[in-house]
């Protein structure tokens, strides 16, 4: 990079100078310099100490993730017997659960013979997933077998 734009310590706009005239100052002043945007035309540098500004980044990046909400899972379980209007006030509470940027669970729990009836339990799950209508749902994680019945995640489309 032939040509750098500049900022002091302070925060001070410099100007745009050549990249070996910004070393020089740096090392003339006994600190770094330190590229902050890369892709800007040009890339623009600060003068500062790198310890200090790698330290404020991480600190930076350890407070954005204390603050970041990770993905909760709920839970809206059914079973074979559950009747249309249960089915529907489970799909109410998913769509609420969706509504607050949480994936949802759906368990279909299957009992002693339920188990032998695996066609139903997946013709019920896709029953109550086109209760979302199409194309207003992401599927997480695909429809799958668990030793108490079937689950998928799903999430809304974003």
């Amino acid at each position: 990079m032939p040509e750098i734009r500049l900022i002091d310590e302070n925060g001070k706009q410099l100007g745009v100078m050549p990249t070996d005239a910004a070393i020089e100052r740096a090392r003339y002043m006994g600190i770094d310099v330190i590229e902050v945007a890369g892709n800007a035309k040009p890339p623009v540098c600060r003068l500062g100490d790198f310890g200090k500004y790698q330290y404020h980044q991480n600190k930076k990046l350890r407070k954005q993730k204390a603050h970041s909400k990770t993905g909760e899972i709920k839970a809206v379980r059914i079973g074979l017997g559950t009747a249309k209007h249960d089915i529907e006030m489970r799909f109410q509470l998913a769509k609420k659960f969706m509504s607050k940027g949480q994936r949802v669970k759906v368990e279909l729990k299957l009992v002693g013979r339920q188990k032998g009836q695996i066609d139903l339990a997946r013709e019920k799950i896709e029953a109550f997933l086109e209760l979302f209508g199409k194309g207003n749902l992401k599927i997480i994680q695909p429809l799958k077998r668990n030793p108490r019945g079937m689950e998928i995640i799903i999430d809304k489309v974003t």
